[in-house]
Formats: C-alpha cells, sequence, structure tokens
C-alpha cells in the first residue's frame, strides 16, 4: 500500500494525487518535445543579420562626413566711378558681421565693400581642399543707375545650417562711400556691431541703422547735413551718438 511522502496518508494505487494533503504522486507528466529549429531557418537568419549590418555600413561609410576647416577668406566689392552720379541709395544687411562704415575719396569708384572672414567651420566635404569664400559665405552686390542715382543693394550670409556649421566665426564688412555722394543709407546687421565714421561736408538724405545684438555708433562731425530723418536702433547693445556741428534738418530718432 503507497504512502504519501508528505502527509504519510495511505494512499490507493491508482490516485494521483493525495487526497489529504494535494500532494503529487503519480509520476510528472512528460513535457511535449520541441521540434528541433531547421538548420537551413538558422542559416537564413545569420544571412539576414550579416547583410543588414553589411548594408549599414556601406551607407555610413558612403555618406559625407563632416569635416572642420580653419578658414580665413576676403573679398572686394565696388562700383567704378560714372559721371553726373550724384546720390547713392545703399541698403545693406548682414546676418553675422561688424559693419563700418565710412567716408572716403575713391580714385575711380563710387562704393566699395570690402568683407573678410575667419574662424573654424564644419562642412560636408569629401575632397578636403582648402576652402574658398564663396564655399563659406553667401554674398550678394547689385547696383544700378537710373538718372543721376546709384542704387546698391547687398546680403552677407555666414549662417547656413544644411551647409555649414561654424565652430567659431568672425566677419567685418567695410563699406566706403564717396563724400560727394548724397547718400541714403539703410544698414542692419542681426549679430555685430555697426560703426559710422563721417567727413565734413557729407550729406544724409536719410539714415537708418539697426543692430539686432550688438551696439551702434555714429561719428558725426562738423558740416554734416542731415537733410532726412536718421533711425539708430539696438536691441541688445548701446547706442552711442557723437554730434558735433551737426546741420540737421528732419526728425533724428536713437
Amino acid at each position: 500500500m503507497p504512502y504519501c511522502s508528505k502527509c504519510g496518508a495511505e494512499l490507493d494505487k491508482e490516485v494521483k494525487f493525495c487526497p489529504k494533503c494535494g500532494t503529487v504522486v503519480g509520476p510528472p507528466a512528460a513535457r511535449p518535445k520541441r521540434k528541433p529549429i531547421s538548420t537551413l531557418a538558422i542559416v537564413m537568419i545569420v544571412l539576414i543579420v550579416v547583410a543588414t549590418v553589411v548594408a549599414v555600413l556601406a551607407v555610413i561609410t558612403f555618406l559625407p562626413h563632416p569635416t572642420i576647416h580653419a578658414v580665413d577668406v576676403s573679398d572686394s566689392l565696388d562700383v567704378p566711378h560714372r559721371p553726373a552720379v550724384d546720390t547713392i541709395i545703399f541698403d545693406f544687411t548682414a546676418d553675422v558681421a561688424g559693419v563700418n562704415i565710412a567716408f572716403e575719396d575713391l580714385p575711380g569708384r563710387l562704393v566699395t565693400l570690402d568683407v573678410s572672414v575667419s574662424g573654424e567651420v564644419e562642412v560636408y566635404d569629401s575632397a578636403g581642399a582648402d576652402l574658398t569664400f564663396d564655399d563659406v559665405v553667401d554674398l550678394t552686390f547689385d547696383d544700378v543707375v537710373v538718372d543721376n542715382v546709384l542704387t546698391v543693394t547687398s546680403e552677407f550670409d555666414a549662417t547656413d545650417p544644411n551647409v555649414r556649421r561654424w565652430i567659431s566665426l568672425s566677419a567685418t564688412c567695410d563699406i566706403l562711400i564717396d563724400p560727394s555722394l548724397n547718400a541714403s543709407l539703410n544698414v542692419e546687421t542681426m549679430v555685430g556691431g555697426i560703426v559710422l565714421d563721417t567727413q565734413a561736408g557729407v550729406v544724409f538724405d536719410s539714415l537708418s541703422l539697426k543692430a539686432t545684438t550688438g551696439g551702434v555708433e555714429a561719428h558725426w562731425v562738423d558740416d554734416v547735413v542731415v537733410a532726412g530723418d536718421v533711425s539708430v536702433k539696438t536691441t541688445t547693445g548701446g547706442a552711442e551718438f557723437f554730434w558735433d556741428n551737426v546741420i540737421a534738418t528732419k526728425d533724428v530718432q536713437v
């Protein structure tokens, strides 16, 4: 007569559980045998994994990689002298640059724009060649003369996240204008300051200087004539006006 191994109760031969404590008496049911995995299936899985890894590595290898370049480039643009021109309208915009404006005698020219750029830039350039001015910045400069009026429209753009990323950047835009021209200037920079220097006899038909991040300085000397509205604005920097015996016939807003 069998007995329960746990509580010692007497058991019938046919029972599988102890009626007193519920302990399993019969032999445990055999686990169903697992069907072995096909060798071909294993080989296919391995091949798929290997092919996927190779494809990913190939894509990574052939994608253009950004490289960091040290740059020190410059460019110079000008408008040659044209008879009978006595007025200039200059509209200039820069995203990241310090802008200097001055009036100087320019033999054979009416206006010049000199731009210098230095720093470190990260670009997608697999060849690794030295970068030119046009590789790292965009500069437009358009001029037209109608009657006796020269109109110049120019834009400097150094930031283009789709093409380049600057690690460090220093940019300067120097504008020189013939002092014999009556000037209407509209100059704006997003990041950087603006400095205006004049000389005696310069006539402003209008003037607008705006720096979003950076200061504005305007130096007006004896006998400068302000014949139109003047606006000097800055968002985060200071605005400094140096004024000495200036003839003003219109509003000046600082």
